[in-house]
């Protein structure tokens, strides 16, 4: 079935050339260990989610000043002279207690993230083979981006 026919958006996948491997899991699952072995072994760069994420609240940073607002002195870490920064366990204390709270922030966030996928894509779309690291893959529909 080519990419342009399916209807299920659960089943989308990348049909270009590249191959683009999406890895995903739970927490501590692993997904880090086996893109820096297949890193290692195979020299394929890997792009991951997590780290688009905390780009995304870096301090003075759009999301940042958004989540700041929302959330204020509660995830304020007060250990730097600089401009407030967010504490990210205070944050994930407060969003994995409270699903709405919960996708509010991923609201504000995977558009971010998607962004920083369909960047980086483009700056390695001369390789081959690329790892895609993403925990939320089947979640918040990432599929699109992996070959498998």
């Amino acid at each position: 079935m080519s990419y342009k026919t399916q209807k299920n958006n659960f089943c989308l996948r990348w049909q270009g050339k590249q191959k683009r491997i999406g890895i995903t899991g739970g927490i501590a699952s692993g997904k880090t260990s086996i893109s820096n072995f297949l890193g290692q072994i195979k020299n394929w760069p890997a792009l991951d989610a997590d780290i688009y994420a905390r780009e995304a609240l870096v301090p003075d940073s759009e999301i940042s000043e958004k989540v700041l607002s929302r959330y204020g002195e509660r995830i304020i870490d007060y250990s730097t002279n600089k401009n407030p920064i967010i504490n990210r366990t205070l944050l994930a204390n407060i969003i994995f207690e409270n699903t709405s709270e919960r996708l509010w922030l991923e609201k504000i966030i995977h558009p971010y993230i998607r962004k920083r996928f369909n960047e980086d894509l483009e700056k390695y779309k001369s390789q081959p083979t690329i790892i895609l690291i993403i925990p939320l893959l089947f979640e918040k529909n990432y599929n699109d981006l992996c070959s498998e």
